[in-house]
């Protein structure tokens, strides 16, 4: 699978599960050089953080001081839900003691 030669460059690279994993194969692997210069590998705890960092869902987190936290870590900025975190985005979202969507309880992503 995948295509044969990617217009970057990059020859016989299949994404088979999802873009963040695509991404770390493309960023560690053998075609590391044709994305060298035109990609950035940022911090996940900043800007590509998991729901269950900041709930916790069974799922190991490097670092205790995330869950301990929440949503109050001043180094936050991005949070997704995703597998077994999405159940978790009501509770984080709306449920917290603050509406982080802005529509109140009955508003799109609260409303029950």
């Amino acid at each position: 699978g995948g295509l044969r030669r990617w217009r970057i460059g990059i020859e016989h690279q299949e994404c088979s599960s999802n873009e963040q994993i695509c991404l770390n194969d493309i960023m560690s692997g053998s075609n590391k050089e044709h994305v060298k210069g035109h990609m950035s590998l940022e911090s996940g705890v900043i800007y590509n953080r998991g729901g269950c960092t900041v709930k916790h869902c069974g799922e190991p987190i490097t670092d205790p001081k995330m869950e301990a936290l929440g949503m109050k870590d001043e180094r936050l900025q991005v949070l997704h839900f995703m597998g077994g975190s999405k159940g978790l985005a009501p509770l984080v979202l709306c449920d917290g003691g603050k509406d982080y969507t802005g529509d109140g309880p009955k508003g799109y992503g609260c409303h029950k």
